[in-house]
């Protein structure tokens, strides 16, 4: 069973102020059935393959590593993106698989091995994260991400935008 560390404990409760941050304006209807899977889509809001994006299963951050969680700023919100900051990477659910994409690119400042614009891209897509980073806002040795867009492109030209909130978190070495 893992051991609950002062970081973990207040990294959920910068989730529970990111909770907060959500507008009444940009909730989305709650779905008549709870999805149980981690392959739920996104979000749907008619948006024309939207079920292309998943969530992710929740993802441990290893001690001694920093990364990044996004979550897409709606009701009932589960994993979007996972970024590890050694690994340079980016995992999310697309066409119903978990997939790992590498960095490509990468630019402006960053924080804790997260840059405010990083592309990643492999399988077929290209995932351009775009994000607003404030460190030190109640979480230690992390950032808050009030404001973030991740933009899905598909080599079949399928494209799609979801706004996102999140933060950056490092967990201490053992």
């Amino acid at each position: 069973m893992t051991e609950w560390r002062p970081r973990r404990v207040l990294a959920l409760a910068a989730l529970g102020a990111l909770a907060g941050c959500v507008d009444a304006g940009e909730r989305t209807p709650e779905p008549s059935a709870k999805p149980s899977d981690a392959a739920t889509p996104a979000a749907t809001g008619g948006v024309a393959g939207a079920e292309r994006v998943g969530m992710l299963p929740a993802q441990e951050l290893p001690a001694g590593e920093c990364g990044l969680f996004l979550w897409p700023k709606q009701v009932n919100a589960r994993l979007l993106l996972f970024s590890l900051s050694g690994e340079a990477t980016a995992r999310l659910m697309l066409d119903g698989r978990e997939r790992t994409l590498p960095r490509t690119a990468a630019e402006g400042p960053s924080y804790y091995g997260q840059f405010l614009r990083q592309t990643f891209a492999a399988d077929g897509f290209e995932v351009a994260v775009r994000l607003v980073a404030e460190p030190g806002q109640g979480v230690v040795n992390g950032a808050l991400v009030r404001r973030a867009s991740v933009r899905v492109v598909a080599e079949d030209g399928w494209r799609y935008v979801l706004p996102a909130a999140g933060l950056i978190a490092c967990e201490p070495p053992d």
